[in-house]
């Protein structure tokens, strides 16, 4: 502690803005959207994945590769119930949620983050005044609704469908650039 007394109360100051920006970028920055989704800096030698954050609707697969490796790797996921990957790198989504896949080569850990986002209902029937609330289950902001046929069922901006006639329509919900549908039938 009187090493602490004798520093001058700038040099404290910097010294814990220095120890907040070195907790800020190890423990913070590497939990968030920012860090999967932008690279700063992209290798020219050495290993990479070809995707670090990767948006999957239920059920569709992406294949995750890992750049300049010549040799079998070991895929694991930390939640194996919303993405697996098997060991070729397929990566199949599952249900709403989010996963960490990680990819061991040599003495080093890769990591891609993977979202899965699914519609509440994929297909609904209503009665003419009825009205239903979509919903894209694993996103937060951000998603839009369209009505194929505004005639049948209209819907508005926060995803609620009510039936106006008889016939078919289909909802489209647009979230994270992927879009997901819901077949509507009034009878």
């Amino acid at each position: 502690m009187k090493m602490i007394d004798h520093l001058p109360k700038y040099a404290i100051r910097i010294l814990m803005v220095l120890a907040m920006v070195a907790v800020v970028y190890q423990v913070i920055i590497p939990r968030t959207s920012v860090y999967f989704r932008y690279w700063l800096y992209q290798p020219k030698f050495g290993n990479y994945l070809n995707k670090r954050d990767i948006v999957l609707v239920s059920g569709e697969h992406f294949h995750l590769k890992v750049r300049n490796v010549n040799q079998r790797l070991k895929f694991s996921s930390t939640d194996y119930k919303v993405a697996f990957a098997n060991d070729l790198g397929k990566v199949t989504a599952y249900r709403p949620g989010t996963a960490f896949i990680k990819v061991k080569v040599r003495d080093k850990v890769l990591i891609c983050r993977v979202k899965v986002i699914k519609l509440n209902c994929s297909s609904v029937t209503l009665k003419v005044g009825e009205s239903k609330k979509l919903n894209v289950l694993g996103n937060w902001f951000f998603e839009s609704y369209t009505s194929s046929n505004e005639a049948v069922a209209t819907v508005s901006k926060r995803g609620k469908v009510v039936a106006v006639s008889s016939g078919d329509a289909i909802i489209t919900a647009k979230a994270k650039g992927k879009k997901i549908f819901c077949k509507v039938s009034v009878p």
